[in-house]
């Protein structure tokens, strides 16, 4: 791989001649020519210079840079070493130790606890430098990330952000389609006195990525289009990418939706809670509710879209023979959104 010229990186920090020369490095110095030029012919703002949205693209991005392709954590300019921790979807935080262990920053953010055998990647199976090789491959202009939208600016920041790139390379036997894969999510840094990354949390899904890595060619893409017997097979297997929610929903849902309870769950939803005279669900009638009732309406609303791809318009619970009809899961699912947004006895929208 090129060294970089030596001037400094238009989006990241840290790379000028001098700290090149002087940076232990993974792989060789990164070049991220094809990189900027990507994401400036992609991006959907220009953030201005010193913005706080600029500042924390910069952040971002440069942060990327060190976990990805610096050998050394000590050479992070960016994070506290000793205090920094990693965490994605609610589940188990890395320390920098720990990510160097399980293979690097790919597989940091990849962890699953899916089947082996329903594991498009699979990050035990992955070391730092098979995973920096398949993603480059995949991926030989990069997979860029732009922040959308900043909630809250240090210590503690928030922000909506989108990656995307092009698969023009093959990605574990799916042939290259060209087209664009990309996904959206949250993140939360959290920031010392020193402005050094104490803590990064990632919210993302992560069949929204993985999805677009299946082709016609594939026997998952085979199947699909098979069993519909149409063309909208690549729309169904990203449907498909969501029902795998059900089977690693990630904290705090796995007691609940594991061990086939998914139908319990729905019976619970619709027949078992009480509801407030406005029509809003009481899980936790001692709590703050909301949070419980839009939980229950994404996954009422998840296990509808669920029923019907199975050509499916109810599901049954062997409780009081309960029938968990579609249309009943999706209208419970409204009803809950709509009390949120301002259908309510007050008449006040909650957002």
């Amino acid at each position: 791989m090129a060294t970089p010229a030596a001037t400094r990186d238009k989006y990241r920090s840290y790379l000028s001649e001098e700290e090149i020369n002087n940076t232990k490095w993974n792989f060789g110095p990164p070049n991220y020519d094809d990189v900027n030029k990507l994401f400036e012919e992609g991006r959907t703002n220009i953030w201005p210079v010193g913005s706080l949205e600029e500042k924390v693209q910069r952040l971002v991005k440069t942060w990327e840079m060190e976990l990805l392709h610096k050998a050394d954590p000590d050479e992070y300019k960016t994070v506290d070493a000793e205090k920094f921790k990693f965490g994605v979807n609610g589940r188990k935080f890395f320390t920098l130790a720990e990510i160097i262990n399980i293979g690097g920053g790919y597989n940091a953010f990849l962890q699953t606890s899916l089947p082996t055998s329903l594991r498009l990647y699979n990050s035990e199976e992955e070391t730092a430098g098979s995973s920096q090789t398949l993603f480059k491959t995949t991926f030989p202009r990069g997979f860029v990330i732009e922040i959308l939208q900043v909630y809250s600016g240090p210590p503690v920041i928030v922000y909506k952000f989108r990656h995307w790139g092009f698969m023009e390379g093959a990605f574990k036997g799916h042939a290259p389609t060209g087209e664009k894969v990309e996904f959206f999510g949250m993140a939360i840094f959290e920031l010392d006195e020193h402005s050094k990354i104490v803590k990064v949390e990632f919210f993302y899904d992560r069949g929204e990525l993985l999805a677009g890595f299946y082709t016609a060619n594939g026997n998952c893409g085979v199947q699909a289009k098979d069993f519909h017997n149409s063309s909208s097979y690549k729309d169904d297997l990203i449907l498909l990418t969501r029902i795998r929610y059900f089977v690693d929903p990630g904290y705090p849902y796995e007691e609940a939706l594991s061990k086939n309870r998914t139908d319990l769950t729905m019976y619970l939803y619709n027949k078992q809670f009480s509801m407030t005279k406005g029509g809003l669900i009481l899980q936790k009638p001692d709590s703050t509710p909301l949070q419980y009732a839009a939980t229950a309406s994404f996954l009422s609303k998840l296990y509808s879209d669920y029923l019907e791809l199975l050509r499916r318009t109810s599901g049954s619970c062997n409780t009081d023979n309960f029938t968990l009809e579609m249309l009943r899961l999706r209208g419970f699912s409204m009803s809950q959104v709509d009390y949120i947004l301002g259908n309510n006895l007050m008449k006040m929208s909650y957002m």
